[in-house]
């Protein structure tokens, strides 16, 4: 074995919640140890395209406030320093939607928005935000990526 290697312990922790509270660690030991990390884990493109949207239209970087959720990142207006929007990593179980996680993001709407858009496929109650003002979106390709950065247009506009 080679002695670069971490040990077992290093990696595994008896901690339950390790690799959901430490994911950016795990995602450093596969980097270094197997250099092919999208293969183990990886951003998806929709949230890529939205960080990516975010950026190229309002000069936002992603802040990563949380060491717990270490994929969480909320988008900030930064005139006012309001959230637009919260990009996440969720147990699928949160909707109902059996086992495992998925990546969502919760914006602001118009509260006549909310439930033409929780009629429709890939849109939830917000999670842990204002029912009335926030929507939880899939990105996971169910909402069409085009969908996603209109409502984080609506969402800059209403926090600014």
């Amino acid at each position: 074995m080679n002695s670069e290697m971490p040990k077992k312990r290093e990696i595994f922790s008896q901690d339950k919640a390790f690799f959901r509270w430490n994911t950016s660690v795990f995602r450093e030991k596969i980097t270094q140890y197997c250099g092919k990390i999208s293969a183990f884990l990886g951003v998806s493109s929709f949230i890529k395209q939205a960080q990516k949207f975010a950026l190229e239209n309002y000069g936002t970087e992603p802040e990563y406030l949380w060491i717990k959720t270490p994929d969480t990142c909320v988008l900030r207006n930064n005139p006012k320093g309001k959230w637009y929007g919260i990009i996440m990593d969720l147990p699928r179980s949160t909707f109902d939607l059996g086992e495992g996680y998925l990546d969502v993001i919760n914006v602001k709407i118009l509260p006549e928005q909310r439930d033409i858009l929780l009629m429709k496929e890939g849109f939830f109650p917000a999670y842990h935000m204002n029912k009335k003002h926030w929507i939880t979106i899939l990105l996971d390709g169910t909402v069409d990526i085009d969908i996603i950065t209109d409502l984080l247009d609506t969402s800059y506009d209403l926090t600014s």
